[in-house]
């Protein structure tokens, strides 16, 4: 009997190893706890001073993944499909950066910060659809996958599609940064009368204010946190979805972390507390005992004290000599 072995072409294998610094589960999961506790803050604690914390941590957190991201492009370190998730994830880091215009007032210069954040992102974003994809690398897979409410290839019209879109997002954003700029008193004022209405009626209803928050997070993760976790699994990407290491362990614990001050401070506003009153009550009150402020009051009274007995002498004796 003759055998003859017959040799199959190998599959392509497709998958790759992910950057779990970037994106690693710890990482992902910080970022959405951060993002639900900021949309509570906005909709629950609008007189929160804990807001711009938020918006730090997100635009420091962000910039930072932005760096390396710029990094590892430049030295060709990490694939086209991988950087499509990874603005998944910087889209939901700046998320955290927003401020909703019925919270605050128009802040100018807080504005111009978080366009240095946008602008560099869309111009990343616009050169790699354009230009990038094809000089990054590419996997094994015969097709890389996107998405677009559904699981679709990231080149033919996705590609077409999505540099229209980085066009229109830079022009989004110069129009919107120039109409707030030449009408910054008539959004000042907005922003103040809404958010005075918004803090009355989260004072009255909490409970609703919560349910909202709740409803709205839910909506808002069909297209932030949806998109970027079926892109991984469409994708293969493997070591991305345990937490074993420091640099995943640490945005992890910030996030839930802040997540879990949140939800205490609006538990305790429900049930008749106001977290924002008792902290300034104990700040005054750190300040009455603060002995520098103590010391230097009885030094100036202490110095008025005989400047009047002086004045009372002096007044004796005039009276003394006119007699």
């Amino acid at each position: 009997m003759e055998y003859h072995s017959t040799i199959l072409p190998r599959a392509p294998q497709c998958g790759y190893q992910g950057n779990a610094d970037l994106y690693g589960l710890g990482v992902r999961l910080g970022l959405y706890f951060q993002l639900f506790a900021a949309t509570l803050v906005a909709q629950c604690l609008p007189a929160s001073r804990n807001r711009r914390f938020f918006r730090i941590a997100s635009a420091a957190l962000g910039a930072s993944t932005f760096i390396v991201l710029a990094m590892q492009t430049a030295k060709q370190q990490v694939f086209g499909v991988e950087v499509n998730t990874i603005l998944w994830v910087l889209g939901l880091q700046l998320m955290g950066t927003a401020t909703p215009p019925s919270a605050i007032a128009i802040d100018i210069f807080a504005l111009a910060k978080s366009m240095l954040l946008y602008f560099p992102l869309a111009i990343y974003q616009l050169w790699f659809f354009f230009h990038g994809l094809d000089v990054l690398p590419r996997t094994e897979c015969p097709d890389e996958y996107a998405f677009f409410f559904a699981k679709v290839s990231l080149w033919h019209w996705f590609r077409k599609l999505s540099e229209a879109f980085s066009i229109l997002m830079i022009l989004g954003y110069t129009l919107f940064f120039a109409l707030i700029v030449s009408a910054r008193k008539e959004f000042n004022e907005a922003g103040e009368a809404s958010a005075e209405l918004q803090a009355a009626w989260s004072s009255k209803h909490p409970f609703r204010q919560l349910l909202g928050a709740i409803m709205y997070y839910a909506f808002a993760s069909i297209f932030t946190i949806l998109p970027a976790e079926l892109t991984i699994k469409w994708n293969k990407v493997k070591g991305v979805n345990r937490i074993d290491s420091v640099s995943q362990l640490v945005p992890f614990v910030l996030g839930l972390g802040q997540l879990l001050d949140v939800l205490y401070r609006i538990v305790k506003k429900m049930s008749g507390h106001n977290p924002e009153e008792v902290e300034d009550a104990e700040g005054e009150d750190a300040n009455a005992r603060c002995p520098v402020r103590d010391r230097h009051t009885s030094a100036s009274a202490s110095s008025k004290e005989p400047s009047k007995g002086a004045g009372e002498e002096h007044e004796l004796l005039d009276r003394h000599s006119n007699d």
